[in-house]
């Protein structure tokens, strides 16, 4: 089981003439872009669940996940 690093960060609404406000409720995502090794074909997933096997959007191929986290 692989643990993400959770950073938590003051993010401030700025706005002339009123003093600076903490925004909250503010959720961050990971961003994934594949590219089918088959088709080319060009996607992007959001907080890629734990899986071992995707599908091409495009094309239908399928193909094998490998997915290692490093926190540096």
């Amino acid at each position: 089981m692989t643990t993400t690093k959770r950073t938590i960060e003051k993010i401030y609404m700025m706005r002339e003439g009123i003093n600076p406000t903490v925004i909250r409720n503010v959720s961050v995502e990971r961003l994934y872009h594949f590219n089918c090794p088959d088709c080319q074909g060009w996607w992007t997933i959001g907080d890629l669940p734990k899986i071992e096997k995707m599908f091409c959007p495009y094309c239908g191929q399928d193909f094998g996940i490998s997915q290692t986290i490093y926190n540096g």
